[in-house]
């Protein structure tokens, strides 16, 4: 009988140790999961000291649910500039996941910045033609329109650079303006992003309501902090502002990125429903020993 206990001590002792260890492993196994992936060419710029007399960009990133059409960050690993699935893709173009993986949109022209100095610069795509499917309820949303930039963050947060009269034009017609939500993903790289749109953020931020695009979006900013002006970066004159293409209303989709926080959840609570049954197993036996 003191064999037995001992035995059933032993097992209780080892699933506690095995509950314990996976419980403690699991939010680091979710913070991999959530930290975004970069180029040697990103961290080499998240790591880097703002320079005045610099040269730097801002990329036009976009993402529009369901169709998956898309342009991502520039430092993505795979389908950025220098990705590893861009191949004979043209990064200067939107791309889009098909059944065959990574496919160009065709007809479409990127345009990103090069920022030598202070001004006004101007972000896009054109040659949409009609290529994204308009919004249909919470299908086909456009979750995503942003800035990706290879400044580092620490130039931002400082104040040393200073990024302003931030505006999202749709066809045409100013959709936003005013101040963009600053991606927390890259906040890891240590690179700045400023978003206009992002679905997948729901909490201190107000995402404008717009219409999908028929031809063209752009985003321009007006950025400080560098030792001179840059004389050829100044703003177009916008078109009227069109209130029945373009609202600046709060978007009505508040999906959210939770995918690592349920799976996390799911794997403590798998493993409290295994301890309990080694546990209620090990009464039993000690009952049926007893008679």
């Amino acid at each position: 009988m003191r064999k037995s206990l001992r035995k059933i001590s032993a097992a209780i002792a080892g699933c506690a140790l095995a509950m314990a260890l996976t419980v403690s492993a699991v939010p680091n196994a979710a913070d991999a999961a959530t930290k975004p992936q970069s180029t040697k060419a990103g961290i080499k710029a998240g790591k880097a000291k703002f320079d005045p007399d610099g040269t730097y960009h801002a990329y036009l990133g976009f993402q529009q649910t369901t169709t998956w059409i898309f342009r991502d960050a520039w430092f993505n690993p795979t389908t950025g500039r220098d990705g590893s699935d861009i191949k004979d893709l043209d990064y200067n173009g939107l791309l889009k996941s098909g059944d065959n993986g990574v496919e160009q949109l065709e007809g479409t022209t990127v345009t990103d910045a090069e920022i030598t100095g202070n001004g006004t610069y101007t972000i896009g795509v054109t040659g949409l033609n009609g290529a994204l499917p308009d919004v249909d309820g919470t299908n086909n949303v456009i979750s995503l329109i942003y800035a990706s930039t290879d400044i580092p963050l620490s130039a931002v947060e400082d104040g040393t650079v200073k990024v302003t009269d931030v505006k999202l034009s749709i066809d045409g017609k100013e959709a936003f303006s005013g101040d963009p939500y600053i991606n927390e993903d890259t906040k890891l790289l240590k690179l700045y992003q400023f978003d206009c749109v992002n679905t997948y953020q729901n909490e201190g931020y107000e995402n404008p309501s717009i219409l999908t695009p028929k031809d063209s979006i752009t985003i321009t900013f007006t950025i400080s902090g560098f030792n001179n002006d840059n004389p050829d970066a100044v703003e177009a004159t916008p078109a009227a502002a069109d209130t029945s293409s373009a609202s600046t209303s709060s978007s009505g989709t508040t999906s959210t990125s939770s995918t690592d926080s349920g799976s996390s959840a799911g794997t403590v609570a798998v493993v409290v429903v295994i301890a309990v049954v080694v546990v209620a197993g090990v009464v039993v036996y000690v009952k049926k020993k007893k008679n």
